[in-house]
C-alpha cells in the first residue's frame, strides 16, 4: 500500500513538472496602441521607438496595469481613429481632444490634458501691396471711380462737339482734352470754359467730389502700403476668412472653422503644416496649442509665431473601443497620476513653467 502510494505521489510530482514545462507562466496582456506623431506628446526616437508626454502617462498606466504595449503609428489622426473602428488598434494614443461625437463611438479616459487651439503665423512674412489691394476690396472701387470719370468725359465730349463749332472734330483728340479737364476741374475746381451759372455749379459740386476722391486715395493707398509692411493682421478666427488655413487632418476643430467660411488646407501633421506656412503656401495654420508652441520653439530660424489667444478650449485623453472596459482601469491610474503629481511634473518637463 505505501509503495502504490509512492509511486503515484512520485506520478504526480512528474505530471506537475510536465505541466509547468508545456504550460509556462501567464503572459502580459498586449495592448495595440495607435500612435500619431505630434510634439511633444508623441515623438519618435532614434531607434525607431517613440517618446512624449503622452507616451509617458501612458507608460505609467501600463506599469500599473500590468500590460505590454505594441506601438503602431499612423500617418494622420483620421487613419488613427479609423483603426480603433475597425478594431485594427485597441488603444488611441495621442493628443486626443474628447467631443461630444467622437464620445458616440469611442470610449475616452479620465482626460489628463487641458488645451485649446492656436493660430500660428508667419511673422517674417510681408505682405502684398497688390494682394491687399485687391482683399480690401479697393480695386472695385477704383475701377468705379476710372468708369465714372470716362463716361463724363464721353458726355462732355459729345456736347462740345455738338455745341462748340471750334471743337475738335477728331474724336480721340477731344475725348483726351475733355478727360483732362474733368480731372482739373475736379481738383482745382477752374473750368477750361464758359459754361454760365450752372457750369460753375455743376464745377464746384465735381470740385467737392474730386477732393473726397483724393482723400480717399491717399488714404487707401497709405494703409495699404502699411498693412503690405506688417505682413498678415491675424489674432482670431475670424482673420483667417479669406486666408487658405492649414489645419491637421482629423482634427476636432475642422468643422468650427469651416461653418466659419474659412478655406482648410489639411496636413498630415504639424511637421508639414509648418513648413508650408513657412513657405506661404497657407496664410495661418490652427493647432492644438501645445503642438503649436512647442513646435515654434523648437524651429525658431523660420520665424514662425503663435498668433493670439486660445479658442475652442478641449481636454486630451486616451481612447479605446466603446465596448472595452479595459479603459475604466485606465482612467482610475491617470486619476491617480493626478492627484500623486506626476502629470504635473510632465507638464513641466516637456513645457517649462
Amino acid at each position: 500500500m505505501n509503495t502504490f502510494i509512492k509511486q503515484q505521489s512520485i506520478l504526480a510530482i512528474f505530471m506537475v513538472c510536465v505541466s509547468v514545462s508545456l504550460f509556462p507562466a501567464e503572459q502580459k496582456a498586449v495592448i495595440r496602441a495607435g500612435v500619431h506623431i505630434s510634439p511633444p506628446f508623441i515623438m519618435p526616437d532614434e531607434d525607431g521607438g517613440f517618446f512624449g508626454m503622452a507616451i509617458d502617462i501612458w507608460e505609467n498606466v501600463a506599469k500599473k496595469t500590468e500590460v505590454e504595449t505594441e506601438y503602431i503609428p499612423y500617418r494622420t489622426v483620421e487613419d488613427l481613429l479609423n483603426a480603433l473602428q475597425s478594431r485594427k488598434i485597441d488603444l488611441v494614443l495621442t493628443n486626443l481632444t474628447v467631443t461630444h461625437e467622437r464620445a458616440q463611438r469611442m470610449r475616452f479616459s479620465y482626460p489628463w490634458y487641458d488645451a485649446g487651439q492656436r493660430i500660428m503665423i508667419n511673422s517674417g512674412a510681408k505682405g502684398s501691396f497688390w494682394d491687399q489691394f485687391i482683399r480690401s476690396g479697393q480695386l472695385s472701387a477704383y475701377i468705379g471711380l476710372f468708369v465714372l470719370f470716362i463716361g463724363i468725359a464721353l458726355a462732355l465730349t459729345f456736347i462740345r462737339r455738338r455745341h462748340n463749332p471750334g471743337f475738335t472734330k477728331n474724336w480721340l483728340e477731344g475725348f483726351t482734352a475733355s478727360l483732362y479737364d474733368v480731372i482739373i476741374t475736379s481738383k482745382s475746381g477752374r473750368i477750361q470754359q464758359n459754361f454760365g451759372w450752372i457750369g460753375y455749379v455743376l464745377a464746384s459740386i465735381w470740385m467737392l467730389f474730386g477732393m473726397a476722391v483724393i482723400a480717399y486715395i491717399t488714404s487707401t493707398f497709405t494703409s495699404n502700403m502699411a498693412v503690405a509692411s506688417m505682413g498678415e493682421q491675424i489674432s482670431s478666427p475670424m482673420d483667417l476668412r479669406g486666408k487658405e488655413t492649414g489645419i491637421l487632418a482629423g482634427s476636432a476643430t475642422a468643422e468650427y472653422l469651416r461653418n466659419a467660411g474659412i478655406f482648410l488646407v489639411p496636413f498630415d501633421n504639424i511637421d508639414m503644416a509648418g513648413i508650408a506656412l513657412a513657405e506661404n503656401t497657407v496664410k495661418a495654420v490652427v493647432a492644438d496649442a501645445p503642438v503649436v508652441e512647442y513646435w515654434v520653439y523648437q524651429n525658431p530660424t523660420l520665424k514662425l509665431t503663435p498668433a493670439g489667444g486660445l479658442f475652442q478650449l478641449e481636454k486630451y485623453a486616451f481612447a479605446g473601443h466603446p465596448e472595452d472596459s479595459f479603459m475604466d482601469r485606465v482612467s482610475l491610474e491617470i486619476i491617480a497620476l493626478h492627484e500623486q503629481g506626476i502629470i504635473n511634473d510632465l507638464k513641466i518637463k516637456y513645457f517649462g513653467n
